[in-house]
């Protein structure tokens, strides 16, 4: 199977969203890598449940950056959002639910390579078109973590190093 990588045709040209969009197809690979789609159910349980912490801290972060800067499309991309994340934590549920089924995985593939790479494509590319019309600086700061747990846009209880450990 192919890795995700961040291509040219995905890149928005702001430095904190490339860098989440790489964290992101990274932890999709360890998601589809033959070693995890051969090996026992908890490793893809695992691995799949690390990909839907990171979304729900990119996608709370991206939100954040889009109401700040008063994005017109903001209600379009975060329903765009919320449809992804609910998809994930189907994925994780049925993971931890009866174990890595070759179907599941190859239906986690699909959902990277089909949605996400798509919504890169286009909607995160939109975000970054108009961060950049409006003068706002095209290396923007995400929030941290800390962050938006101190404004409520993730839970206070969401695990830091759920995120943060399978990516370095």
């Amino acid at each position: 199977m192919k890795l995700f990588e961040l291509t040219e045709d995905l890149l928005t040209g702001n430095k904190d969203i490339d860098e989440h969009h790489r964290a992101l197809l990274k932890l999709g690979n360890l998601v589809v890598q033959p070693s995890a789609i051969k090996a026992e159910g908890t490793i893809f349980a695992e691995a799949i449940s690390f990909l839907s912490n990171y979304v729900m801290y990119h996608f709370a972060a991206e939100e954040y950056a889009m109401v700040s800067s008063n994005y017109p499309n903001y209600e379009h991309h975060r329903q765009w959002h919320e449809h992804f994340k609910h998809e994930v934590s189907i994925y994780v549920n049925q993971a931890q639910a009866e174990g890595a089924s070759k179907d599941l995985k190859l239906k986690v593939s699909f959902a990277i390579e089909n949605w996400l790479l798509e919504h890169i494509r286009i909607t995160d590319r939109s975000l970054a078109k108009y961060l950049q019309e409006q003068g706002i600086d095209t290396n923007i700061y995400l929030p941290t973590i800390r962050t938006l747990k101190d404004k409520g846009k993730l839970p206070e209880a969401f695990d830091e190093l759920s995120v943060w450990s399978k990516i370095d």
